[in-house]
């Protein structure tokens, strides 16, 4: 998927009234190139549960239907001045005022589906968090964010982190359709702001078994063949680059060779190189069709919960 040059970007921020909502907002309003894009705000109101309303079929249920009704009132005021905050917090960053809606959404079919059906409106990214406002620890993934991550196929999703941005971007390299759209996207979206950016590719060698059959090996022959391969790939997405504004000299290459984990070798390089951005495709040159994001991206997301990451269909 590419994004145009002459229009300004949709950007879909998903919050869920929270300090991990807010939190969102914040990575947003620190990264530089969100400021030429379109921002809007989108909140899932979960209203008063259906079974509520039957209290007024009930005998001698208008005092608690008249507590039922004040408490979703102040639900609602109180999501208002949150996503007030929330908008006050990019505008105050220095976003143009016309740049940034805030728009609370009646919850219909369930909060991750209400926001993939808002994300089928054009929009050109969507932001969201790993964990929001119902969040168990030792989780690393909420059940929302796992769901935008599974059905989003259609739109780039980006996965805020705890680290600010330092202009260092990773881009996960294979050969395959899907990570040259994501290198397309990604220099797109960065060019001409003065980026860092580390290309790399991971090629696996002992896979390690289910069972006690002795591991397998990949061929030497294959992994140099796919080297000479990436070698090419590297100079292509230099060249690519190179030619809408990022610096020669502030692109680095990364080839992995023998790992078992790709995911866990990106996620590594990542902390190590102090990369606070990693962008990558959807699915490698091994993800059928069916799958709706590969182990790889499933991997990092798990892994390099400092990092902000870019899955790119």
């Amino acid at each position: 998927m590419k994004m145009s040059l002459n229009k300004r970007k949709k950007v879909l921020v998903a919050i869920d009234g929270s300090e991990r909502g807010l939190r969102t907002v914040r990575y947003v309003s620190k990264f530089g190139p969100f400021r030429d894009m379109q921002i809007n705000l989108f909140h899932v109101f979960s209203s008063v549960p259906e079974s509520y309303w039957d209290l007024e079929k009930e005998p001698n249920s208008s005092k608690a239907m008249i507590h039922v009704r004040a408490w979703q009132l102040e639900q609602r005021k109180e999501i208002q001045r949150y996503m007030q905050a929330a908008r006050k917090i990019l505008v105050q960053a220095g976003f143009a005022e016309d740049s940034v809606t805030a728009h609370i959404h009646d919850r219909k079919k369930g909060v991750a589906r209400d926001i993939i059906s808002e994300a089928l409106n054009g929009y050109d990214l969507v932001v969201t968090r790993r964990r929001g406002f119902t969040a168990i620890r030792g989780i690393t993934i909420g059940s929302v964010a796992a769901k935008l991550l599974d059905k989003l196929t259609f739109v780039p999703v980006a996965v805020a982190g705890r680290k600010p941005s330092n202009q260092r971007v990773l881009i996960a390299l294979d050969g395959s359709d899907s990570a040259r759209r994501a290198l397309d996207f990604a220099g797109t979206a960065l060019g001409g702001r003065d980026f860092e950016v580390g290309l790399m590719n991971v090629i696996r060698g002992e896979q390690k078994p289910a069972s006690r059959i002795r591991p397998l090996f990949l061929p030497a022959a294959f992994r140099e063949e796919k080297q000479k391969d990436m070698t090419m790939e590297f100079q292509r997405a230099k060249d690519h680059l190179a030619g809408i504004g990022f610096k020669p000299h502030r692109i680095k290459t990364y080839s992995v060779v023998g790992t078992r984990s790709r995911g866990a070798s990106i996620a590594e390089t990542a902390k190590q190189q102090n990369y606070s951005l990693i962008v990558m495709g959807r699915r490698g040159l091994s993800g059928p069709e069916e799958f709706s994001m590969g182990r790889v991206p499933r991997k990092v997301i798990q892994l390099a919960t400092a990092s902000a990451i870019w899955i790119i269909p």
